[in-house]
C-alpha cells in the first residue's frame, strides 16, 4: 500500500508535460458556503482512520506505533493530492 503508489509518482511526469494550469484558475467563482460544504462532503476521502480502526486492534504496542500511523496517514493525503492536482491540470 506504499510502495506501489509511491513508484506511481515517476509516471506523473508525463502527463505533467500537457497540462493545462489554467484549469486552476476559476477560483474566486464560488462563495465560502460551496467551499465549505465542498470541503464537507470530501472529508471522507482523506480520512484514514477507518484503515486504522481496523488495524488497531492487532497492534502490540499502539503508543509505540502512534507516529509511524500519523506519518503513513500523512503520506497517503500527500499522495492523493499530488495526483489529484496532475489529474485536474491534464
Amino acid at each position: 500500500c506504499v510502495v506501489i503508489p509511491t513508484l506511481l509518482l515517476i509516471s506523473i511526469y508525463f502527463p505533467l508535460q500537457y497540462a493545462h494550469w489554467t484549469n486552476f484558475l476559476p477560483l474566486l467563482n464560488h462563495t465560502p458556503l460551496e467551499y465549505g460544504q465542498s470541503a464537507f462532503h470530501s472529508l471522507n476521502l482523506f480520512f484514514g482512520v477507518e484503515f486504522l480502526l481496523l488495524l488497531h486492534p492487532f497492534i502490540k504496542h499502539p503508543e509505540k506505533s502512534r507516529k509511524w500511523a500519523h506519518i503513513a496517514v500523512a503520506h497517503s493525503t500527500v499522495l492523493y493530492l499530488i495526483v489529484a492536482i496532475v489529474t485536474l491540470a491534464f
